[in-house]
C-alpha cells in the first residue's frame, strides 16, 4: 500500500514538473516571440519590400490581370523620392501599413535613405478592426445625438490610431521637414481616411498632403512633362437616373469648374454617353476627365463596382478599354463616389481605381456626402488645383485637396442663407440643395473621404 502511494507520489511529481516545464517554455516563447516583434531587430527594406509585394498581388488577384513582374526596389523609390523633391521642392516619405494577427506595422523611407518602423504589439487584428469600424461609424452617421457638426466621438478612434501609424514616424518626419505622405495600405486598413486622424492637436491633413497607393510598384510616381499646350478638362454628369438617387447638384457643379477655373468641355445629361467619352478623348488628350455621377465599388468581382453614365454602366472591367494611359490622364474625378465600406474586395475596387483605369492619379470618396458638400468641396479643389498648375505647371493634386480640406476645417467654406460661401466668392444655390438648412462643412464628414488615390502630382 505504501509501495502504491509512492508511485503515485512520484507520478503526480513528474507530471505536475513536465506541465510547468511546458507552461515555462510556452511563456518563454511568446515573451521571446514578443521581443523579437520590436522596431529595433527588424529588417525594414525586407519589410517594405514583403509588404509591397503583398499588396501589389491583392490588387492583381482582385483584377485578375498581371500588371507588372517588377518586385520594389528600395534604391529605386529612394531615388524617385530625390528627383521629386528636386522638381516639385515636396519633401515626401513613403510609408507602408500591414496589420498582423498580434500587431500592427509600419515603415518609411524618405530621400535621405534612413529606413525605419515601428510596431504597435496593442494593436492586434481584432483591436484594428474594432477601432476602424468605430472610426468610419462615428464619421460618417448623419445623426448622432447632437448632430454632424457638433459630434466630435471620432476622435477617439482616431487618436488611436494616429498614435500606432504615424506616431512611430513622426519624429522623423518632422526632423526632415516632410510636407507629403504617400501611403500603401494592407488588408484591414484600406478604409481609413487618413486625413481626419487626429494627434490631439490637429487632422493629420493639416500638417501632410496625403495619397494613397495601393502598391509603389504598381504606380508611376514621374512627375508629368511640364505642358506646353494648356492643361483642359473634360466634365460630364448626369443628375437623374432610373435606379439610383438623384444628384441635383450636377449641372451646378460642372458650371462652377468649366470654363472657369478650367477651360475644357462640358457635356451633361443626354450627352453623357460612353461613346461621346471615348469620342471627346480621342479628339483631345484631356489631361483631366471629371465625372459628376454616381460611382459604387460593391462586393465582389470588379464587375460589381461601376460608374454610371447616362445610357449604360462602365464597370472596372470596361473602364481599363478606354486607353487612360496612352496618353496618360492625370487626374480622374469622381464626385458622387461611395465604398461598400467594411468589405474587403470594394476597398481593392477604389484603392485599384488609379492603377485599373490606367490614369495617373484618381479624386475620389469613401463615402457620398450631401449635394451642397460635394459640390463645395469641388469647386474649392479645382481652384487651388488652377491656383497650383498657374504657379508651377505642375498639377500638384494633394496639395490641392489638403488647402480645400483645410479651408473646409477653418469654416472658410459652407453654406449660408442660400449660397455657398467659399475662397472663390459667393455662389447662389438652388432650393434643393439648401432644404436642410445651413452647412458649415467643417466636421470631417464632409471633407475626410475625399482621397488621392496614385501619384500625388
Amino acid at each position: 500500500m505504501f509501495r502504491r502511494r509512492k508511485l503515485i507520489l512520484i507520478f503526480a511529481f513528474i507530471v505536475t514538473y513536465l506541465v510547468t516545464l511546458f507552461l515555462n517554455n510556452k511563456i518563454n516563447h511568446q515573451q521571446a516571440f514578443a521581443m523579437n516583434r520590436t522596431s529595433d531587430n527588424v529588417n525594414w527594406v525586407q519589410e517594405m519590400v514583403k509588404m509591397d509585394e503583398d499588396c501589389k498581388e491583392d490588387y492583381q488577384d482582385f483584377f485578375k490581370t498581371n500588371f507588372t513582374e517588377k518586385t520594389l526596389e528600395i534604391e529605386q523609390v529612394v531615388n524617385q523620392l530625390k528627383n521629386l523633391q528636386q522638381q516639385t521642392e515636396k519633401k515626401t516619405a513613403a510609408i507602408w501599413v500591414w496589420s498582423y494577427p498580434d500587431s500592427l506595422e509600419v515603415a518609411m523611407i524618405t530621400a535621405q535613405n534612413q529606413p525605419m518602423g515601428g510596431i504597435a504589439l496593442e494593436a492586434d487584428a481584432l483591436t484594428i478592426d474594432n477601432t476602424v469600424k468605430e472610426y468610419i461609424n462615428q464619421l460618417t452617421n448623419p445623426f448622432p445625438p447632437l448632430g454632424i457638426r457638433n459630434s466630435t466621438a471620432y476622435l477617439t478612434p482616431a487618436q488611436k490610431l494616429h498614435r500606432w501609424i504615424i506616431k512611430p514616424l513622426e519624429a522623423q518626419l518632422e526632423a526632415e521637414n516632410i510636407d507629403t505622405l504617400i501611403i500603401c495600405v494592407g488588408p484591414r486598413l484600406r478604409s481609413i481616411p487618413f486625413a481626419a486622424l487626429h494627434d490631439g492637436h490637429n487632422f493629420l491633413v493639416e500638417k501632410y498632403s496625403i495619397a494613397i497607393v495601393p502598391s509603389f510598384t504598381l504606380t508611376n510616381l514621374d512627375v508629368s512633362p511640364k505642358n506646353q499646350e494648356e492643361v483642359q478638362i473634360l466634365a460630364m454628369g448626369t443628375s437623374t437616373f432610373e435606379f439610383l438617387s438623384p444628384l441635383p447638384g450636377v449641372t451646378l457643379e460642372i458650371n462652377n469648374i468649366v470654363p472657369a477655373p478650367w477651360n475644357g468641355v462640358k457635356m451633361t445629361e443626354n450627352l453623357f454617353t460612353l461613346d461621346n467619352l471615348k469620342a471627346q478623348r480621342e479628339q483631345q488628350p484631356y489631361e483631366i476627365i471629371h465625372l459628376a455621377t454616381h460611382a459604387k465599388f460593391e462586393p465582389g468581382e470588379p464587375t460589381n463596382s461601376f460608374i454610371q453614365l447616362n445610357d449604360r454602366p462602365l464597370t472596372l472591367n470596361d473602364i481599363r478599354e478606354l486607353n487612360w494611359d496612352n496618353p496618360p490622364v492625370s487626374l480622374l474625378t469622381l464626385s458622387a463616389c461611395e465604398t461598400a465600406i467594411g468589405d474587403a474586395q470594394a476597398q481593392l475596387g477604389f484603392g485599384g481605381l488609379a492603377v485599373q483605369s490606367g490614369v495617373r492619379s484618381a479624386l475620389g470618396s469613401y463615402w457620398q456626402v450631401s449635394d451642397a458638400g460635394t459640390l463645395a468641396l469641388m469647386s474649392e479643389f479645382y481652384q487651388h488645383l488652377k491656383s497650383y498648375q498657374t504657379k508651377t505647371d505642375l498639377l500638384l493634386k494633394s496639395d490641392a485637396l489638403r488647402d480645400t480640406q483645410i479651408s473646409m476645417i477653418n469654416h472658410q467654406v459652407y453654406v449660408n442663407n442660400g449660397q455657398l460661401r467659399s475662397t472663390r466668392g459667393n455662389l447662389a444655390l438652388p432650393a434643393v440643395l439648401t432644404e436642410f438648412g445651413d452647412d458649415d462643412l467643417s466636421h470631417p464628414f464632409y471633407w475626410a473621404p475625399f482621397t488621392i488615390i496614385g501619384s500625388p502630382w
